[in-house]
C-alpha cells in the first residue's frame, strides 16, 4: 500500500473522524437578490399606442386612442355635415340649402341653376301680361289696365236712358221734378191727392176714398187716353187698349197690404184692368195687369203701400177695335 505523506496535526487532527473520500469543490454562492418583483407595462400615450393618429376624417365621429383597443371612432348623435360640393342650389343634406337661383332660373339636379325659357316680369305692374303669357293681376270693375300695367279708373259716361229725374250714374242729375211731383224710378210722379174728375185721365180720375169700394160704370162715353205696350205691365205680356176707351180711378190706401180688384163686365165687353203708380206715365209705372176673360170677371191681386197714390185703369183689350161697355168695379183688402 502506498503510503502517503502526512502532516502532524496534533491531537485534534488525530481525533478527527474519517471524512471519507474527497468531494467536488462547492460553487461560489450568489449574492442575495431580495424579494421577487413584477415589472410594470410601459405607459400608454397616443403617440406610443396610436402612432398614426386616430382622425378618420369624419366630422361626425369622436376620435379616441384607447390604451388597449387602440384607435376608436365613436359616432356623434345627431351630427350632420352639410355637403354643397359642386352645388349652387338645392338641399345641403342637413335641412339647409346650398343657395338660391336668380329670377328666371330653376334649380335642377345635381344642384345647379338653369335659365328658364321665359322670364316673367311684373316689376312695377298691377295688371297686364308678365311677358310669359300670364297675368300680373286684374283690375276691379270700372278700371282698365293701361299700357304701363297700371289700373286706371274708367271715365264715367252719364246715362239717363229717357229718365226725367234722378241720378245719371256719374254724380250728376237727369232732371228734377216740380212742385208736388216726386221722382220714382226716373219718372216724375204727382204725389198730391187726386182731384175728382170725369175719369178720362189720371189727372182727373174717379176717386176711391175708402176700401172696400164698389161702383158700376160705363166706358161707352169715355175717351181713349190710356194703354200699355208689350212688356210694360207684369201679368200681361202683350200690349193692350190702344184702340179702346178707358176710365181711371185713383186710390190711396190707409194700410199697406194685399188687395183684390174685380171688374165684372157685361157680355160682349172684354175688359183689361191694370194698376200704375205714376201719373203721367201710367204705362211705364204699371205694377200689375190682368186680361183673363173674353168677357166677364177679371180679378187682379196687387200689393199696395199706405199713403202712396195708385191708379186703377179699366180699359178694353183691343188695340184696333174699340172695346167698351158697362162694368162693376170692386176693391177690397185681402
Amino acid at each position: 500500500m502506498q503510503a502517503f505523506p502526512t502532516t502532524d496535526l496534533g491531537m485534534a487532527d488525530a481525533a478527527a473522524p474519517d471524512a471519507g473520500p474527497p468531494s467536488e469543490p462547492d460553487a461560489p454562492a450568489e449574492p442575495d437578490a431580495g424579494p421577487e418583483t413584477v415589472e410594470a407595462p410601459p405607459a400608454v400615450t397616443p403617440t406610443a399606442d396610436c402612432p398614426g393618429g386616430c382622425d378618420d376624417g369624419d366630422a361626425c365621429t369622436e376620435d379616441v386612442c384607447d390604451a388597449v383597443l387602440g384607435c376608436m371612432n365613436y359616432p356623434i348623435e345627431g351630427c350632420c355635415v352639410p355637403d354643397c360640393a359642386g352645388k349652387s342650389c338645392g338641399s345641403d343634406g342637413c335641412g339647409g340649402v346650398c343657395g338660391e337661383c336668380g329670377l328666371g332660373e330653376s334649380c335642377v339636379p345635381p344642384g345647379v341653376c338653369e335659365t328658364l325659357g321665359c322670364v316673367p316680369d311684373c316689376t312695377g305692374k298691377e295688371c297686364g301680361d308678365n311677358g310669359c303669357g300670364e297675368s300680373c293681376g286684374m283690375c276691379p270693375s270700372g278700371w282698365t289696365c293701361d299700357s304701363a300695367g297700371m289700373c286706371e279708373q274708367d271715365a264715367c259716361v252719364p246715362s239717363c236712358g229717357g229718365a226725367q229725374c234722378g241720378g245719371d250714374g256719374c254724380g250728376g242729375s237727369c232732371g228734377t221734378c216740380p212742385g208736388s211731383f216726386q221722382c220714382q224710378s226716373g219718372t216724375c210722379v204727382d204725389t198730391s191727392p187726386p182731384v175728382a174728375g170725369n175719369g178720362n185721365t189720371c189727372q182727373s180720375p174717379f176717386v176711391i176714398s175708402a176700401v172696400p169700394f164698389t161702383t158700376s160704370n160705363d166706358t161707352t162715353g169715355a175717351d181713349n187716353n190710356s194703354w200699355f205696350e208689350s212688356g210694360d205691365c207684369p201679368g200681361v205680356s202683350l200690349g193692350k187698349g190702344e184702340g179702346s176707351r178707358d176710365q181711371v180711378y185713383s186710390i190711396t190706401v190707409a194700410q199697406t197690404g194685399d188687395y183684390r180688384i174685380d171688374v165684372d163686365s157685361e157680355f160682349g165687353y172684354d175688359a183689361v184692368v191694370y194698376v200704375a203708380s205714376g201719373c203721367p206715365g201710367l204705362a211705364t209705372s204699371c205694377i200689375a195687369a190682368v186680361d183673363d176673360s173674353a168677357s166677364g170677371l177679371e180679378t187682379l191681386f196687387v200689393s199696395l203701400s199706405a199713403g202712396v197714390p195708385y191708379f186703377i185703369v179699366v180699359d178694353g183689350w183691343g188695340n184696333v177695335l174699340d172695346e167698351h161697355g158697362t162694368y162693376t168695379l170692386s176693391v177690397q183688402m185681402q
